[in-house]
C-alpha cells in the first residue's frame, strides 16, 4: 500500500531531538544528565557550550505516532534537528534532507508533518527550495506557534515551568544558569509572539525593553523578527492544503503584562503553550485535538487525525470554531485536565517523569 501513498517527513519540535557528544553519551533527552549532569553549561549556544550533534528524536515523545503511521502504510522519513540554532539553518536542512529523499525515491510526493517548532522550519522550507511545490502534497501542523508563544518570553526570563524544574532538581546547575543557557540559542526567540498580533510585542524584539540581565543579543532578536515576517508570507499555507491540529483545553498565556516583557497570566485557551486565538492562522482549517503541547505526538485522536489526512487528505476531528478561538478560561483547573495528565502517564514512569518536565502548569 505504500507505493500508492506519500511518504511522511516528521519534522519534531522543540527539545524533540536528542543531541550527543560526538560519538559520546547523549545529554538530551537524558534523565541522568539532567539530575548530575551541567546541562547548563554543555547546551550553551554561544561557542561555551560542548559540540553536539543530533542523535534521533525523543523517543518516548514520537514513538506512538510512529508506530501508527507505520501501521497505517505510510512511509515515514523524521528529521533530527538541533532545535536550539536558527530556524532558517533547520530549514535549509530539512531542504537539503527532502532533495536527497527525493532524488533517491524518483520524485515521491511527500507529506510534512511537523510538531511545535518544527511548523516553523517547515514554514521557512519553500523559501529555500525551488522545488518545494512539486514535492509536497500537503502538511500538517501538530501545535504550530505560528503566531509564535508567549512560553519563549517566559523561558527567556526564567520562569517557565521547564527552567524551574531543570534548576531545581539538578545537583549542579541552578535555576539561573539554565536561564542563561537556554537565552543563548536562536531557536528559543524565533519563537517570540509575533507583535502584529499581540499588543506590546514590539518591545521584545528591542533588547534594550528586557529586564536588566535577561536582555538577549540584539542580532537575535532581528533574526526573530524576519521569522516572524518570513512565517506569514509563506506559501506553505496557501499554495498546498495545510492543517493544523491543535488543544484547546490547557490554560495557555496569549498577552504581555502592560508595559513589559513579561508573559501575562495563563487564562486563554489552548495547548500549554500555542493559545487557540492563533489556531486558524492564515486561515488555514484548525482541528480539536486532546493532549498538551509537547506531548501532542502521544495523543491518539492527533495520530488518527494525521494518518487520516496524510492518506486521504480529510479528518473526522472536529473543526476548532472562531468563538471557540476567542473564549476565555475562567477557572483555575479543570478536572478533565488532571485526569488526562494521569491516562497519558498511566504504567510508564520514565514518561512521568519527562512528561512532568515538558508538560504545562498542572499536570
Amino acid at each position: 500500500m505504500s507505493g500508492d501513498l506519500p511518504a511522511i517527513v516528521l519534522v519534531p519540535g522543540f527539545l524533540g531531538t536528542n543531541l550527543a557528544r560526538p560519538g559520546g553519551a547523549r545529554l538530551w533527552l537524558s534523565i541522568g544528565q539532567m539530575l548530575l549532569g551541567d546541562l547548563a553549561t554543555d547546551m550553551r549556544f554561544d561557542g561555551a557550550g560542548a559540540p553536539l550533534l543530533t542523535d534521533g528524536l525523543v523517543e518516548l515523545v514520537y514513538s506512538d505516532l510512529l508506530d501508527g503511521l507505520g501501521a497505517a502504510g505510510l512511509v515515514v522519513y523524521t528529521f533530527p534537528f538541533d532545535f536550539r540554532r536558527s530556524v532558517f539553518a533547520a530549514a535549509a536542512d530539512l531542504a537539503a534532507f527532502i532533495d536527497a529523499i527525493a532524488r533517491a525515491t524518483g520524485g515521491k510526493r511527500f507529506v510534512l508533518v511537523a510538531h511545535s517548532q518544527g511548523a516553523l522550519v517547515t514554514a521557512l522550507y519553500p523559501y529555500v527550495d525551488s522545488a518545494w511545490a512539486t514535492r509536497v502534497e500537503r502538511s500538517i501542523l501538530l501545535g504550530g506557534p505560528l503566531c509564535g508563544t508567549f512560553d519563549a518570553v517566559e523561558t527567556a526570563m526564567g520562569t517557565h515551568p521547564l527552567v524551574e524544574r531543570l534548576g531545581s532538581h539538578s545537583l549542579r546547575d541552578t535555576t539561573a544558569e539554565v536561564g542563561a543557557c537556554l537565552r543563548t540559542w536562536p531557536g528559543l526567540f524565533s519563537m517570540l509572539p509575533d507583535p502584529e498580533t499581540f499588543e506590546g510585542g514590539e518591545a521584545a524584539f528591542d533588547g534594550g525593553a528586557w529586564a536588566h540581565g535577561f536582555s538577549p543579543p540584539q542580532a537575535m532578536l532581528d533574526e526573530a523578527r524576519e521569522v516572524r515576517r518570513k512565517i506569514k508570507g509563506s506559501p506553505l499555507f496557501h499554495e498546498r492544503p495545510c492543517a493544523h491540529l491543535l488543544s484547546l483545553r490547557y490554560h495557555t498565556a496569549d498577552a504581555y503584562v502592560p508595559g513589559l516583557v513579561l508573559a501575562g497570566p495563563r487564562s486563554a485557551p489552548g495547548d500549554g503553550t500555542v493559545p487557540a486565538c492563533t489556531a486558524s492562522f492564515q486561515k488555514i482549517p484548525a482541528y480539536h485535538v486532546d493532549y498538551p503541547h509537547q506531548l501532542l505526538p502521544l495523543d491518539p485522536r492527533a495520530i488518527r487525525g494525521i494518518r487520516d489526512l496524510a492518506a486521504t487528505g480529510t479528518t473526522d476531528l472536529e473543526r476548532v470554531s472562531e468563538a471557540q478561538c476567542n473564549a476565555r478560561l475562567l477557572t483555575t483547573t479543570e478536572p478533565a485536565q488532571l485526569a488526562l495528565a494521569a491516562s497519558v502517564l498511566e504504567g510508564s514512569s520514565t514518561l512521568a517523569k519527562v512528561a512532568w518536565l515538558l508538560a504545562p502548569p498542572g499536570l
